[in-house]
């Protein structure tokens, strides 16, 4: 019953997520905050069909590494988003493909490393990549809350305050849901205890329920604007 339920939630977490990210990515807004919140809700959404990939029969452990990759871009699209919404920035800059760096340094290393027989079965060096991903997530996690509290004291509409509130919700959420994993992954290795199938239960769950906040707080802010615009 209870992988009964662990399932439900992943599918309709990863359907939603999608298909709503598809949505924002597609849509046609001025700015790059939309098509940033998408991509950043496709992200979370990869990062939720991980159980199901790893059901997927003669999966490698190759393909299993290049997929959990695509965690190196939480923290940079999160933090992208936040700038682009709060600071109102219409387009990107070429030097913004930066923060992008650590993703493809990591998947062009290991194909370099497939090709040429070096495997990724040392637990010290995977040790290391998790620790650095964590503390990659809460560096732009940090610059991410820097901006809304710089930010905090200008003036703005109702609308404005709205968006604010829908930003600072995310990056609350977010920094909960991605510190939450970090503490209780690291008492289970401090303490050798198991993965539990209630641990990945709670982060499935909260996946889930971070891309549903952004459906619809999201949703309402721009509905709103929609209103206040006529």
């Amino acid at each position: 019953m209870e992988s009964d339920g662990f399932f439900l939630i992943t599918v309709c977490g990863v359907a939603l997520g999608v298909l709503l990210s598809l949505g924002l990515i597609a849509i046609r807004r001025p700015g790059s905050a939309v098509r940033l919140l998408g991509f950043y809700t496709l992200i979370l959404s990869i990062g939720l069909a991980e159980p199901l990939i790893d059901k997927v029969p003669d999966r490698t452990e190759f393909l299993r590494s290049v997929y959990g990759g695509f965690s190196l871009l939480y923290g940079p699209l999160l933090f992208l988003y936040v700038r682009s919404r709060v600071k109102e920035i219409q387009t990107l800059e070429w030097k913004d493909a930066i923060h992008t760096i650590p993703f493809f340094i990591y998947q062009i290393a290991l194909i370099v490393f497939s090709l040429i027989g070096i495997g990724n079965d040392t637990e010290m060096v995977d040790l290391l990549i998790y620790e650095l991903l964590y503390l990659q997530i809460f560096t732009y996690c940090v610059k991410s809350i820097r901006i809304l509290v710089q930010n905090n004291n200008q003036p703005r509409g109702e609308v404005d305050k709205l968006k604010r509130t829908f930003v600072t919700t995310l990056v609350i959420l977010s920094f909960i849901l991605f510190i939450s994993s970090f503490t209780i992954s690291h008492l289970r290795l401090i303490f050798g205890l198991p993965l539990s199938t209630i641990f990945m239960f709670s982060i499935q769950l909260g996946l889930s329920f971070l891309i549903f906040v952004i459906a619809l707080l999201n949703t309402e802010n721009m509905n709103l604007k929609k209103f206040t615009s006529v």
